[in-house]
């Protein structure tokens, strides 16, 4: 499918350090088990990172991450939602635009 991004969380910001040094952790945690390719501990580590801050411009590269996990997964219609979110945070990214428009092209070649 698509290539994954690499989430680099932008220091300084309002939460505290002991929440940035858990985002990262579970950021890190994901490219783990993506290289390894267990797409449900990876979108869950994703996730829980979401949670942690969810107000941090990189979490449009983290939903572009889960939108390419679900792809991975067989779950199209899922892809296309991340990447729509991430979209949402970042509406010029040409990484989220391309995975989404692939993602597109994908569908309509399944129906």
């Amino acid at each position: 499918m698509s290539s994954l991004v690499t989430v680099q969380p932008v220091p300084g910001g309002d939460i505290p350090a002991n929440l940035k040094r858990e985002y990262v952790e579970r950021v890190d945690s994901a490219d783990c088990y993506i290289r390894e390719e267990r797409w449900a501990d990876a979108e869950r580590c994703l996730v829980e990172a979401l949670r942690l801050d969810p107000a941090n411009f990189n979490n449009s590269l983290i939903h572009s991450n889960i939108g390419i996990i679900k792809g991975n997964e067989g779950d199209l219609e899922g892809a296309i939602a991340s990447f729509t979110l991430g979209l949402n945070i970042a509406p010029s990214s040409t990484t989220l635009l391309s995975n989404r428009a692939r993602t597109y092209l994908m569908l309509g070649n399944r129906a």
